[in-house]
């Protein structure tokens, strides 16, 4: 097998693969083996039927296809793991004609994690503290008492996201526009709707809707990604006890097992207790040097 990555605008990559057809063989008589092992055949039992017999019996273009899904999900993740890639989305596969006789080529469309420009959130914040301040102060009944004035979670992620330069991955956007579309359906379906009547309901078009939804998940990924790499510029810890306190408290012991038994997925428990004490960490600091600086 042989892959070249090409990089493309907007941290997104394309590897293109070439197998050759010995490679291919191999693969198909692998996928073969796999089917005869399911296959009853009259005179046989259960898999026991002979390799050849069962290829004629077979479906070849339900082996082809089992094969070319066979090439890709082996040579991709092994293309990956060569290359030191981490992409952050399922792969866009194409090809064309696939013959085991000739070369089999295909690529795969993927996206990296984008580098993020963050700039002053500390002085983003303790501008919209004075801002606050300031209209607090045109109250008469309210005059100075900033122990009123507050920062909220969404204050803290909304200055994080203001500052905030990133390209973001287009089909990482669409990607996060599906999802959201079919979450949409099953909501609509679920109190028998279709989704021309909710579209008409609110006035838009498909196409209304999916850039809504686009600017939707732009904010959305851009504040994730910007908070996971504030939360590192911080030196923001979790210890092992917060997370399995977190996952304690959800009180769903499939869940509990679930972690138990991979403690990678342990992972997305932390950055998220890591991004929580981050927005907490930064509204309560911001709130005390705005009262400092008040009470001067």
């Amino acid at each position: 097998m042989n892959v070249t990555v090409q990089n493309l605008p907007k941290s997104t990559i394309k590897l293109l693969f070439t197998v050759s057809p010995a490679e291919i063989d191999q693969t198909y008589q692998k996928v073969l083996a796999d089917v005869a092992k399911d296959v009853e055949l009259p005179g046989f039992r259960k898999g026991k039927a002979p390799v050849e017999l069962v290829k004629e019996k077979a479906d070849p273009q339900k082996l082809a296809n089992e094969t070319v899904k066979e090439l890709v999900t082996t040579y991709y993740p092994q293309a990956v793991k060569e290359k030191a890639l981490n992409p952050i989305i399922t792969p866009k596969i194409e090809f064309d004609d696939f013959e085991r006789s000739k070369d089999f080529t295909f690529s795969a469309t993927t996206a990296i994690r984008p580098i993020l420009t963050i700039g002053d959130y500390r002085a983003e914040l303790a501008k919209l503290y004075a801002k606050r301040i300031s209209e607090q102060e045109k109250t008469p009944a309210d005059n100075k008492q900033a122990e009123y004035v507050h920062i909220t979670p969404a204050d803290v992620i909304d200055a994080i996201i203001a500052v905030t330069t990133v390209e973001l991955p287009d089909m990482l956007v669409e990607d996060e526009v599906s999802k959201m579309l079919s979450r949409l359906v099953t909501q609509v379906q679920a109190v028998k709707l279709t989704i021309d009547d909710y579209l008409k309901s609110i006035n838009k078009t498909v196409d209304d809707l999916r850039g809504d939804y686009a600017k939707s998940a732009t904010r959305t990924i851009t504040g994730e990604m910007a908070l996971g790499d504030v939360a590192a510029k911080e030196n923001i810890t979790v210890d092992e006890s917060e997370v399995d306190a977190t996952i304690e408290a959800a009180g769903d012991p499939k869940l509990k097992e679930r972690y138990a038994q991979n403690p990678l997925e342990k992972t997305y428990i932390r950055a998220i207790i890591a991004k929580n004490k981050l927005i907490w960490k930064l509204a309560e600091e911001t709130e005390a040097a705005g009262k400092e600086k008040d009470a001067q």
